[in-house]
C-alpha cells in the first residue's frame, strides 16, 4: 500500500494511506469511494457501492435516499419494495397501509385489485377484508357482484360461497322458484328445474302440470292436447234402431241409448210391421201381438192375417184363432158364425189395442187397425 504526505508536513510523515483512506492520490478516490465531507484528511470516507450511491448526492438505479440523510446513503431498495420513487409505487403495487417505510407492500395483481380499495373487473372483495384482496372470481361463479348474479343464473341454495350455482336458462327457470312461460316444474323438484314443456302436445300436462285432456265424456273419442290446449275428440254418432227414437250417447258409459216409439208406429216395410214395446213385429201373424200391440192369443192358438178374415175391408191386421171367448184378447168374442168362424173379433174400440181405430163390418168379423 502506498502512502502520501498530503498536509505537506514532513514531521508527521506520509499520513495518508491508500488502503485506509481509499485514495489514489491526495485528492483522488479509488473507484466506488467518495470524499463527501470535503475533508481529505480522512480520505474518501464513503463506500458508494455499499450505500447504493453513484456519487455523494446520487443513487444507483433502483435505490433512493428517502430519509434525506446522505450519511446512510440510498437506504431504500425501491425494486424490492415495489417503488419507483420514495413516494410512488411501481405498476401493480400499492402503499395501502400509508407507511412508506415498508414501501408498496400490496401486490395488486396477485390480489386482483385495481387499487387499495377496488377490484379489477370480474373479481370481488366479498369477505370485506382487503388484506386478502379480491378473493372471489365473479366470472367463474356467474356473479355480477358479491351478492348478485349475472343474467340467467341464480343463487338458489342461498350460499354465496359457491356463487350463482344454477343455470336458469338451461333449466327453463325465470327465478329460483318460478318457470319461464310455457314450462313447468311438474315433479316438484327445483333441482332439475322446469322439466316439462306445457305448450306442446302432452296429453297429461296440457298447458299446466297435471292437466289431463280427458273430458270425462265417454261419448267423445280422440281427446288430445294441441299446443297446450285440450281439444275434445269426435263425438260418437248414434242412430235410431227400428222402433226407437232420440238416439244419443250416454256420456258416462259411451253406449248409445234411445227411447221407444209409441206402440203401433209403422216400423218399416209392409204396413203390418208395427212397433210393439220397441220391437218390430208383424201383427198379422204374431200370436203375442195379433192385430195390435199387446193383443195376445191364448196358448196354442195362432194369429191369422185379417186380409183373410175381414170381408168388405182391405185393411191388413190379424186375428187370433179360437174355440171359446176366453181364448180371445181384451174381452173380444170368439166368432162362431160363418163366414170366418173360430176367429176373435172386437165389438167396440175398447177391445182394440191402444191407439187403434175400430171398424164395424156388417156380416163380417169387425176389425181393429192402426190409422
Amino acid at each position: 500500500s502506498r502512502y502520501y504526505d498530503c498536509n505537506n508536513d514532513i514531521r508527521d510523515g506520509c499520513e495518508i494511506s491508500e488502503a485506509n483512506h481509499h485514495v489514489t492520490s491526495c485528492t483522488n478516490c479509488v473507484s466506488g469511494w467518495a470524499n463527501c465531507d470535503g475533508d481529505w484528511a480522512n480520505g474518501c470516507e464513503v463506500n458508494l457501492s455499499s450505500l447504493g450511491m453513484t456519487s455523494c448526492t446520487n443513487c444507483v438505479s433502483g435505490w433512493a435516499n428517502c430519509d434525506g440523510d446522505w450519511a446512510n446513503g440510498c437506504e431504500v431498495n425501491l425494486s424490492s419494495l415495489g417503488m419507483t420513487s420514495c413516494t410512488s409505487c411501481a405498476s401493480g403495487w400499492a402503499n395501502c397501509d400509508g407507511n412508506w417505510a415498508n414501501g408498496c407492500e400490496v401486490d395488486l395483481n396477485t390480489r386482483k385489485m385495481a387499487s387499495c380499495n377496488s377490484c379489477v373487473a370480474g373479481w370481488g372483495n366479498c369477505d370485506g377484508n382487503w388484506a386478502n384482496g379480491c378473493e372471489v372470481d365473479l366470472n367463474t361463479r356467474k356473479m355480477a357482484s358479491c351478492n348478485s348474479c349475472v343474467a340467467g343464473w341464480g343463487n338458489c341454495d342461498g350460499s354465496w360461497t359457491n356463487g350463482c350455482e344454477v343455470d336458469l336458462n338451461a333449466r327453463k327457470m325465470a327465478s329460483c322458484n318460478s318457470c319461464v312461460a310455457g314450462w313447468g316444474n311438474c315433479d316438484g323438484n327445483w333441482a332439475n328445474g322446469c322439466e316439462l314443456y306445457l305448450l306442446g302436445n302432452d296429453y297429461n300436462n296440457c298447458g299446466a302440470c297435471g292437466r289431463n285432456c280427458n273430458d270425462n265424456n265417454a261419448c267423445t273419442q280422440g281427446d288430445k292436447c294441441v299446443n297446450g290446449a285440450c281439444v275434445a275428440g269426435t263425438l260418437k254418432t248414434c242412430t235410431n234402431p227400428v222402433c226407437r227414437k232420440n238416439a244419443r250417447c250416454n256420456p258416462s258409459t259411451g253406449a248409445c241409448v234411445s227411447d221407444v216409439v209409441a206402440d203401433g208406429t209403422h216400423a218399416s216395410g209392409a204396413i203390418v210391421n208395427r212397433c210393439c214395446g220397441g220391437v218390430s213385429v208383424n201383427i198379422s201373424n204374431n200370436s203375442s201381438h195379433c192385430g195390435g200391440c199387446g193383443l195376445a192369443c191364448a196358448t196354442g192358438r195362432t194369429c191369422s192375417p185379417s186380409s183373410n178374415t175381414s170381408c168388405g175391408s182391405t185393411r191388413q191386421s190379424g186375428r187370433c184363432t179360437c174355440v171359446a171367448n176366453t181364448q180371445c184378447p181384451k174381452s173380444q168374442i170368439c166368432r162362431t158364425s160363418s163366414p170366418y168362424a173360430n176367429l176373435c173379433a172386437p165389438r167396440s174400440s175398447a177391445e182394440c189395442a191402444s191407439g187403434q181405430n175400430y171398424e164395424n163390418l156388417s156380416g163380417c168379423p169387425n176389425l181393429c187397425y192402426y190409422p
